[in-house]
């Protein structure tokens, strides 16, 4: 009898370490967040922007956990249009927040850390913390190797990623 799988298998995320390398800049610029309630206040005023809703229209709901008994936050897709997260007391900074948005937020078939990811990192740093943070957020990415790509979230076909012909698609360096 053939086993079949749930869930395809992701690409590898080459680049973890590097992204969490780069993030580090923000952590001086984050704002803290003291609960889980606070965190979803923020979540709120971001899933209510035009910004967001037009970027991101397929995403409306989402779920914040306390991340009790948790070493680490985390963050990933919950259904089609939905985003779950938990957050550790400690991990309840913007920017922590952010990226596990972002995990939300990217699809699942692309790395975790992946140049996919990593483009709804910036953006959302750009929109949410502000030009000096998502400047200093793309130098650090730059400086540490890390790729990025934008695409259309409403678009699940790679060959039309950023809506060049598919010879003219390349991954670039910030």
């Amino acid at each position: 009898m053939e086993h079949r799988r749930r869930y395809s298998m992701k690409p590898r995320d080459t680049q973890r370490s590097k992204v969490y390398a780069a993030e580090k800049v923000l952590f001086g610029s984050s704002k803290k967040f003291e609960s889980v309630k606070d965190v979803e206040k923020y979540l709120r005023r971001i899933f209510d922007t035009v910004w967001f809703k037009k970027t991101f229209p397929h995403k409306r709901k989402f779920q914040v956990k306390d991340g009790r008994g948790r070493s680490g936050p985390s963050g990933a897709p919950r259904g089609a249009d939905g985003v779950t997260m938990s957050l550790p007391k400690w991990s309840r900074f913007e920017s922590m927040i952010l990226h596990e948005l972002a995990h939300g937020l990217t699809p699942r078939e692309y790395a975790w850390h992946g140049p996919e990811f990593c483009a709804v990192f910036l953006r959302l740093v750009d929109r949410f913390m502000g030009a000096e943070a998502h400047k200093a957020l793309m130098f650090s990415f730059r400086d540490h190797n890390v790729r990025s790509i934008w695409f259309k979230p409403e678009i699940n076909d790679v060959n039309e990623l950023l809506g060049l012909p598919p010879a003219k698609q390349e991954l670039f360096k910030f």
